[in-house]
């Protein structure tokens, strides 16, 4: 199996503490082939340097051999980001978009996705240990109510796995 070439869009705590490192663990699945950012730097995750490129410069070719585009920058910047990357003839190439995928406000701009060969939501909240535990413990659910702890999309994820719905 040939690891997937990985462009990886943003350079904020959930890139560098998760995305990186769980991508830097997987070498035969994943190489990280480039990382954008607002502001060009070097940033180190795991021993392993990597130059982030200023995102506002990329063309066609800096996405040679990419396989998969992550996609994890602030909400605000998604619209514009999706944008330029269906400039960039995404249809070859996965998508793998962090939550929220994007602001209510900005709801159009999800459409964008479809653009690219498939498109994924990373949500990390549907695979706690405890809800496979808990559906066990009680069998199928009719009802399910959330007090201060099912904040916003994190929330509706939730429900959707108590629930399996897809």
């Amino acid at each position: 199996m040939t690891a997937r070439g990985v462009a990886v869009f943003g350079v904020g705590k959930r890139v560098l503490e998760t995305a990186l490192p769980a991508f830097q663990k997987l070498p035969r699945s994943f190489w990280i082939q480039s990382v954008w950012g607002r502001t060009p730097r070097i940033v180190t995750v795991g021993g392993v340097k990597h130059e982030v490129r200023r995102f506002e410069t990329i063309a066609l070719r800096d996405l040679d051999g990419v396989d998969l585009v992550y996609l994890c920058v602030a909400k605000d910047a998604v619209p514009a980001v999706l944008a330029r990357l269906v400039e960039l003839e995404p249809y070859n190439r996965d998508l793998l978009i962090d939550t929220p995928v994007v602001r209510f406000k900005h709801f159009r701009h999800a459409a964008k996705a479809r653009d690219f060969r498939n498109a994924w939501v990373a949500e990390d909240c549907i695979e706690l240990p405890w809800i496979q535990a808990a559906l066990a413990a009680v069998g199928p659910l009719h009802r399910v109510e959330f007090e201060r702890s099912a904040y916003a999309y994190h929330g509706i994820a939730t429900a959707r796995a108590l629930f399996s719905a897809r």
